[in-house]
């Protein structure tokens, strides 16, 4: 049996990911680059994606929901997206839901990425909101494996990184859309975009703020209130503002993974008769 190793070694020494190929087709220009890029996708149409991703995220908290409140292991009608999550078997679901939301979401935004260098050219706010996209998506994952009654820090942490980084990739992609328009698409994206953000930053705000109070107040009831109405909400937006990528994402025809193989195309492999090459 010392094929399957050896096959294990061979691969990874001998092969490395030497870029994917994003073609972009568009109405206004025509642009086909070649970008180097660090994912990996086997869809040809990915234009749903993002609304993908934010069914999967709106699917668990539906369900963690449901299934808290008929273990009645709800105490508010309106409870924080974290408290719909914390106590079995509902945790379980959350933690694959979220988790699941978080790679996908991470994966956006590497496409996202790499369509803007396609049809444009990198940046600045690009590679800010690259870094920042992925930074919501292990915040997201970190909110999903640590719930906030068990280990309060590292929740708190990936709650941090979650909507801040959100926010954050949300005024990057309204400043590369700024630079995108005319040439690739119109203004009204660009319009919607600014709209939406804005609501987020406004509701990012309230969040922080509300957040002070509960922690800061012994009887934090009303600010109990407004940081739950507040947290739902800004999910919410920064979901809509997530889906408004697959109007850049259904210009791209076709993602492919270049695999380059270095070094002699053989393995040896000892057999009974002699080396087997």
């Amino acid at each position: 049996m010392p094929l399957l190793p050896q096959l294990v070694q061979y691969l990874i020494t001998h092969c490395e990911l030497n870029n994917i190929n994003v073609i972009c087709t568009n109405a206004n220009a025509h642009h086909t680059r070649t970008v180097q890029s660090t994912m990996c996708n086997c869809f040809k149409s990915i234009g749903l994606l993002p609304v993908f991703s934010c069914l999967i995220f709106l699917i668990g908290l539906i369900l963690c929901y449901g299934l808290a409140f008929l273990n009645h292991h709800l105490t508010v009608v309106l409870p924080t997206i974290s408290a719909t999550g914390s106590m079995p078997p509902e945790s379980c679901y959350f933690t694959f839901f979220l988790a699941s939301a978080g790679f996908l979401l991470t994966l956006v935004c590497f496409i996202y990425h790499s369509y803007v260098v396609a049809v444009h050219q990198d940046g600045m706010a690009n590679f800010i909101g690259l870094l920042s996209g992925v930074g919501s998506g292990i915040g997201l994952v970190l909110v999903a494996s640590f719930q906030f009654k068990y280990v309060p820090i590292l929740h708190y942490v990936g709650m941090g990184l979650a909507c801040t980084g959100q926010l954050i990739f949300g005024w990057c992609v309204v400043a590369v859309s700024y630079q995108l328009a005319p040439k690739v698409h119109g203004f009204c994206i660009v319009y919607f975009r600014v709209v939406v953000a804005s609501i987020s930053t406004l509701l990012w705000t309230l969040f922080v703020i509300s957040l002070c109070l509960v922690q800061l107040q012994h009887d934090p009831a009303y600010p109990k209130v407004l940081f739950s109405v507040s947290e739902w909400a800004l999910m919410l937006s920064e979901l809509v503002f997530v889906c408004s990528t697959s109007y850049d994402f259904l210009q791209i025809r076709s993602l492919e993974l270049d695999l380059g193989i270095t070094g002699p195309h053989y393995i040896e492999v000892p057999g009974q008769n002699g080396i087997h090459r």
